[in-house]
């Protein structure tokens, strides 16, 4: 039975021997680099237009592709588009039609000059870019106001010309009011911050005089709801002929109220709200998985010490083994780590099937020296007189083998947005002021006059 054990253990390391002879052989002949036909990456052209051939002989279609550098767009067809190009909702410009790369910063296209932004391309709009600003088409304004600001014949903004505003202008001791394109009302009414005032054909203001059935007081303002005298005017200050004032005699005594005014202020746009992109590119690394396999490892004998009894009848120690050097296997699992872009090179064991002689009584290597067994039986050990045969395995040199690297990707390409607020500056339209009304009222009845 026990050499019939040996024979399958013989069997069984044979089959695995070819197995792994066959997966070696498969390995050489997957990593073997076949022959392809190349031709050199280059710029193809025809009567339709320019397209990229790589060197397997096909070309980019329907994307955006780096070429020497420069970013190129392909269309469904894979011929590179030139000009303008709208993407995902973004124009970009490609130059001339034996260009076609893309374009960053100021470009001047048909007489106009557009702002393509450095970081992706694309065309800005809307928006100032320095002392210049771009319009909803993309093209630099020249000659016109873009708020409160003015850009001259070269689109630059002009810094010492402002906006004109209207405002009451005081000439000597009359009154006109300016309107923002620097003219006047003349010979007529006009309703300023909530008041009627009415201008004469000159165009100063009129005060304290019936301007019709209507009356302007002391500041110009017209008068409502109230008694001029023994007039009436009602709540649009138009005169009431009927209404009759009471005969007695008013006290009038002089009420003086002083009312202080906020400064009058409005918000302009300086810059409008934006979003800034910062394109990153693709994070990546290079990885290489070893594939499991077997591992051997030669465990030596165990055992205990006995006494037993010598020729001369005296005792003495020995050790008794209780198992025999054999081999220790086991499967290890395919395990992955870090490599470069050329992949990982890993010193493997080779390993070989050897017959070793054992002794029967204490289990010892008796292959080079078998004069062990004539020793042990003159001292009376009749259990170290015979040995058999055992196979283990045995590293016998070893080989480096390559295992390709394999692109793995960290986080994709990207670009990351960034939202700034609109700015705005504060401008005063009026300053604070203070303004003061004096009214009679009568002691007795109240009357305002």
């Amino acid at each position: 039975m026990k050499g019939t054990n040996d024979k399958k253990k013989k069997l069984n390391f044979k089959k695995f021997k070819k197995g792994i002879a066959l997966c070696l052989s498969s390995a050489m002949i997957a990593s073997a680099v076949l022959p392809v036909s190349v031709e050199a990456t280059s710029w193809k052209q025809n009567k339709t237009g320019w397209w990229w051939q790589e060197d397997n002989g096909s070309y980019p279609m329907n994307q955006w592709k780096v070429i020497k550098g420069k970013w190129y767009a392909f269309d469904a067809r894979g011929y590179m588009r030139s000009g303008w190009f709208l993407s995902k909702g973004k124009w970009y410009y490609l130059g001339a039609a034996n260009d076609g790369s893309m374009k960053t910063g100021w470009q001047l296209v048909n007489g106009s000059w557009y702002y393509m932004n450095p970081g992706n391309g694309d065309m800005a709009a809307n928006q100032w870019i320095g002392n210049y600003y771009v319009g909803g088409s993309g093209a630099m304004l020249t000659n016109q106001w873009i708020g409160n600001y003015y850009v001259d014949e070269s689109g630059k903004w002009v810094p010492g010309k402002t906006k004109a505003t209207a405002q009451w202008i005081l000439s000597g001791n009359r009154w006109w009011y300016r309107h923002a394109d620097g003219g006047y009302t003349r010979n007529g009414w006009e309703l300023i911050n909530g008041s009627w005032y009415y201008f004469d054909n000159t165009g100063w203001m009129l005060s304290n005089q019936w301007i019709g059935n209507y009356y302007v007081g002391g500041s110009g303002a017209m008068l409502t709801d109230t008694w001029i005298g023994n007039y009436y005017v009602d709540g649009s200050g138009k005169w009431v002929p009927d209404a009759k004032k009471d005969q007695h005699t008013h006290k009038w005594v002089a009420e003086t109220t002083v009312i202080t005014h906020p400064a009058e202020t409005h918000q302009e746009l300086v810059k409008e709200a934006w979003t800034e992109e910062i394109p990153h590119e693709e994070e990546g690394h290079y990885e290489a998985t070893i594939p499991g396999h077997w591992e051997y490892e030669l465990v030596p004998a165990t055992g205990y010490t006995e006494e037993y009894e010598t020729i001369d009848g005296g005792t003495a120690t020995r050790f008794v083994v209780t198992e025999h050097m054999h081999t220790d296997s086991k499967w290890v699992d395919s395990v992955t780590q870090e490599c470069n872009d050329y992949g990982l090179e890993v010193q493997t064991p080779m390993y070989h099937e050897v017959a070793r002689e054992v002794c029967n009584g204490c289990g010892k290597d008796i292959t080079d020296d078998r004069s062990h067994l004539k020793e042990e039986v003159l001292k009376g050990n009749t259990k170290c007189g015979a040995s058999h045969t055992i196979y283990v395995m045995e590293q016998y040199d070893t080989r480096n083998v390559i295992y390709p690297a394999t692109y793995v990707v960290d986080k994709e390409k990207y670009v990351e947005k960034i939202q700034h607020d609109a700015e705005y500056k504060t401008v005063v339209d009026r300053d604070k002021w203070t303004e003061t009304i004096t009214k009679n009222i009568c002691s007795e009845c109240g009357a305002v006059q």
